[in-house]
């Protein structure tokens, strides 16, 4: 990783501190979902693509996301993704769907052949 995207990943990161983030690598590599808040230590949801909802907290996210060590907490299994979401939107409650629907979330970059890509969600 160079240095401009590891800055790049640090403020993503940064980002999450005081919002819910989605992490779009996740989902671009076709891995369900993931949301989490509080910077390099705090909270996340990761919905599967059967329906899965899984709730825990997080530490040592840096300089991204996919570097943090999870420990679950509670996991539910639902009819599919679309009840999954909508119980990790009741979770979250209004700050959770503020943060995923403000549009002011920092955008991500994932590597694809050697190209660096930005990722608006």
């Amino acid at each position: 990783m160079e240095q401009r995207e590891f800055e790049h990943w640090q403020a993503v990161t940064s980002s999450s501190r005081h919002m819910w983030v989605e992490d779009a690598v996740t989902r671009m590599n076709g891995r369900g979902c993931l949301y989490y808040s509080g910077g390099e230590s705090g909270i996340y949801m990761r919905i599967t693509q059967d329906g899965t909802l899984q709730v825990g907290n997080y530490e040592g996210a840096i300089p991204h996301i996919g570097e943090a060590l999870f420990r679950p907490g509670a996991e539910r299994k639902c009819g599919g993704f679309n009840e999954a979401f909508q119980l990790a939107c009741e979770l979250g409650g209004r700050k959770f769907l503020a943060d995923m629907f403000s549009g002011s979330q920092v955008p991500q970059m994932a590597e694809t052949g050697g190209m660096a890509q930005s990722m608006q969600i």
